[in-house]
């Protein structure tokens, strides 16, 4: 491997070391917390300021827009969490649009897989009605009796899939088979 910056591996650590911690809280809590999401995001601003100027500030502009408004219409039609869609927004000004557009890609995709995994696991495995409350998360297990239908149902963390794609990203950049 080549010589690689030093800003390129400190971009790489943040978004490894951010998506370890919002994938450990999102599996033990069902939440990505604001007092996780917000600093990344204002880190991921200054890093882009500093190492790329106003045009990086421009690129993590459009990346948010990208990460953070597709998820946010995910969310506006009952397809995800509020959490997840910080999440985005806070990876994507790291990630930059086109990485962006990747780990969504990359995100939609293990998430198919994941959920066709569960559904075969719940009807072949050991049945639907056994296995069901298993996968499904209550609000009365987060003690929120405000939550929403949408919110009872969800079954994946989502965070998962996109570390797992964000970690993909970050390897092949490091190998200089994705440009940013």
């Amino acid at each position: 491997m080549e010589n690689i910056a030093i800003p390129t591996w400190i971009w790489a650590a943040a978004l490894v070391a951010f998506s370890v911690t919002a994938m450990l809280t999102d599996l033990r809590s069902r939440r990505i917390p604001n007092v996780l999401t917000v600093p990344f995001f204002a880190a991921g601003l200054v890093y882009q300021g500093v190492v790329n100027g106003w045009a990086g500030l421009g690129h993590a502009g459009l990346a948010f827009l990208i990460g953070f408004g597709t998820l946010y219409l995910l969310w506006l039609v009952g397809a995800g969490g509020g959490g997840d869609v910080k999440l985005m927004g806070a990876m994507s000004v790291w990630l930059g649009p086109t990485l962006t557009f990747v780990v969504l890609a990359g995100s939609v995709g293990l998430t198919f897989v994941w959920a066709v995994g569960i559904a075969a696991y719940s009807l072949f495995g050991r049945g639907l009605d056994k296995t069901r409350n298993r996968y499904v998360w209550k609000a009365s297990q987060r003690n929120d009796k405000y939550a929403s239908g949408k919110q009872k149902r969800r079954i994946i963390a989502y965070a998962v899939p996109v570390g797992c794609a964000v970690w993909v990203v970050v390897a092949l950049h490091l190998l200089k088979e994705i440009p940013s």
